[in-house]
């Protein structure tokens, strides 16, 4: 799911900080179809590389809490440190890993925020955690996920010579028509 101008007039977005946490907060109207199991799998099970999120209703609204406690987003991060080839690849690989795992607890890959300013990195192990948003969407993932592609490689990522090849086969496969994160996963594999 990426951040699009309806994205934003369905969603409010904030953050709040307390003494359990730093928290990144979605609210929704009350009206939105909310997917309730999978509320509850990411609830009930600590999924590795999903932020735990819980939901709190206020008025009409509903608010999903999403844990961010000792991350930074991908765009901070990548703003503060200049990236090897093999740190951007294992970026990658987690980000995928979380996409391809996500179907083992009955969760929609269209339903993550594919975006520098939403994915949380650890700064020490360089693990990527997604927010999911269980509100029904028709989102492409794959489109979203090569658009996500192309604006880190194009206009957000300060890498160092070593992955500039990496940069450039990326682009070509993202390109072509049949292209798929796993052959993505492949490319980095290389």
């Amino acid at each position: 799911m990426l951040i699009t101008e309806s994205f934003k007039d369905r969603f409010f977005i904030s953050y709040e900080s307390g003494s359990a946490g730093s928290y990144l907060v979605i609210k929704v109207h009350e009206s939105e179809k909310v997917q309730k199991y999978q509320i509850e799998m990411i609830s009930s099970n600590q999924i590795e590389g999903i932020l735990p999120l819980h939901l709190r209703q206020t008025n009409t609204l509903l608010g999903f809490y999403y844990n961010i406690t000792s991350k930074q987003p991908l765009s901070q991060f990548l703003k503060r440190r200049k990236l090897t080839g093999n740190e951007f690849a294992a970026i990658l690989l987690s980000i995928i890993k979380v996409l391809q795992d996500a179907k083992n607890y009955l969760l929609k890959d269209n339903l993550f925020l594919l975006d520098d300013g939403f994915i949380y990195i650890n700064p020490n192990t360089l693990n990527a955690s997604l927010v999911y948003v269980p509100i029904e969407s028709d989102n492409d993932n794959l489109q979203c996920f090569k658009e996500f592609l192309v604006k880190l490689v194009m206009f957000t990522l300060d890498i160092d010579e070593s992955g500039n090849k990496l940069l450039q086969k990326i682009l070509i496969a993202v390109k072509r028509e049949g292209f798929s994160i796993s052959e993505l996963k492949n490319i980095i594999h290389e």
